[in-house]
């Protein structure tokens, strides 16, 4: 084994074993320092260009009755390059960093551009006259487009309006979200703040919606003395829109005592039995992954002619995608023993760091300020412990799909007659990525974003909430 060969297998990855033959002159400092050596490699970029074409053909036909068919046909072409880049640096030995647990994540970035799909197309308008009272002095045009157009060969372009620090902050959210699930699985402090609102709801089940129901039957057994009077009044004197009112209202307490009663009940229990399952049999990811993105979106129409009466129509849509992704590496040596008192202390949520952002969650309506902010998710990534994070590798994608629709069509100038026919109408999907790729030892914290919610359960809730305290807040803005 020469030299060289001994380098390219150290670069490789791969095993340390060679014989040494008497023509194998290495000096034993030199090797003990390839052996040693394991820093990225200079940054290099590589790139990959491509030519792309495009070619379409008008053809226009005229004929008369006293001259000769003639044919005119025109060819367009046009070209554009496309450039893939990718800059990095090589790590040698990486799948020994791997074996042993280690980083083998250098930085990288690149560009790369694809086209999906296309299709030509194919179209045609004309006329034929025929003189009043002349008949036989007829003449006809006939403009004839297929191919493939220079919209289909542009390299897409980003659309401005992403925001890449708010998707940022939504994977960082996500990540840290997936790190504090491997440490716990109840919120015990939480549940302990919120144990006498639990046990007034086991004491008192659905009082809202037996309070609707009792009412219901009420009015029922009272209808018959009062049925001159219900269709105006109700069965108590009342008018119909009272009726209608205390319906909404109990209505509205039945839907908060399911939203905020109920159905975090069902999933405190069902998070309590799985801490107990967990400290028994745990059960960990060494990866967690979190992931953020922001969307923008645009379309374009234009039109322009190709010939005499023959014009395209274009429709141009653009989708542009910020994604940030997070992978976490865990590593479960430094955090608490498996069946240890601090483990089961842990899944269960009952450590010192998880003691504001409960503070947060007892605040009475602080989730309303979580439907139009992340403050709450801010302040739980703050406070969530990254003592077993190891390294965090991010990635960033920049993502552009372009879709070019056209079809072709009469001059909006065209005189009264010509008749259009668009065979086929042409398409062409492209797409435009960027890419950076970093590692880092921890995960940053967010920030803070206000916005609209999103969900309708949220508006739902908040049209209850309202409905449920609509008098009394009422009677606070009437003084």
């Amino acid at each position: 084994m020469t030299k060289a060969d001994l380098d390219k297998r150290l670069d490789e990855g791969g095993p340390f074993l060679f014989s040494v033959q008497e023509q194998d002159v290495i000096a034993i400092p030199k090797m003990t320092s390839v052996f040693r050596s394991n820093q990225p490699k200079p940054m290099v970029t590589k790139t990959d260009t491509t030519n792309r074409y495009s070619k379409y053909v008008y053809t226009i036909v005229q004929a008369a009755w006293n001259s000769p068919q003639s044919v005119s046909q025109t060819l367009g072409t046009s070209s554009s390059v496309f450039t893939d880049r990718r800059t990095g640096s090589a790590l040698p030995k990486w799948r020994s960093v791997i074996k042993s647990g280690g980083n083998a994540t250098t930085a990288m970035s690149g560009e790369r551009f694809r086209v999906l799909a296309q299709v030509p197309i194919v179209g045609s308008v004309g006329i034929y006259t025929f003189p009043q009272g002349a008949p036989e002095q007829w003449s006809s045009i006939n403009e004839n487009v297929n191919g493939w157009f220079p919209e289909f060969i542009q390299e897409p372009s980003h659309i401005a309006g992403t925001d890449a620090a708010k998707a940022d902050s939504a994977a960082i959210i996500s990540a840290l979200k997936g790190v504090q699930q491997q440490r716990t699985q109840f919120q015990g402090l939480v549940a302990l703040g919120e144990l006498r609102e639990t046990l007034h709801m086991l004491h008192h089940p659905f009082a809202g919606a037996r309070k609707l129901i009792d009412s219901y039957f009420q009015r029922l057994r009272a209808s018959k003395a009062y049925k001159s009077a219900s269709r105006r009044k109700g069965s108590n004197g009342t008018s119909v829109k009272a009726h209608v009112n205390e319906f909404l209202t109990e209505a509205s307490n039945t839907w908060l005592e399911v939203a905020f009663g109920l159905k975090p009940l069902i999933s405190d229990v069902k998070a309590a039995a799985e801490a107990v399952a967990r400290y028994q049999n745990d059960s960990r990811r060494s990866v967690v992954v979190g992931y953020g993105e922001d969307v923008a979106a645009s379309v374009s129409t234009n039109r322009y002619p190709i010939a005499n009466h023959l014009w395209v129509y274009t429709t141009t849509r653009d989708i542009t995608t910020q994604m940030v992704r997070y992978k976490v590496t865990m590593d479960y040596s430094r955090s608490a023993a498996f069946g240890s008192n601090e483990r089961l202390l842990e899944l269960n949520g009952l450590t010192v760091e998880q003691f504001v952002p409960t503070i947060y969650e007892l605040v009475p309506w602080s989730f309303l300020l979580d439907y139009f902010s992340n403050v709450g998710e801010v302040i739980s990534a703050g406070c969530t412990s990254q003592a077993e994070v190891k390294f965090v590798v991010r990635t960033e994608r920049l993502a552009t799909t372009r879709e070019v629709n056209i079809k072709s069509g009469l001059s909006p100038f065209a005189a009264p007659g010509f008749w259009e026919n668009c065979t086929q109408a042409g398409q062409s999907i492209s797409s435009r990525a960027n890419v950076a790729r970093s590692s880092t030892a921890k995960l940053d914290l967010p920030n803070v974003y206000f916005s609209l919610p999103g969900r309708a359960s949220q508006w739902e809730n908040m049209a209850a909430l309202w409905k449920s305290n609509e008098r009394s807040l009422l009677s606070r803005f009437r003084g």
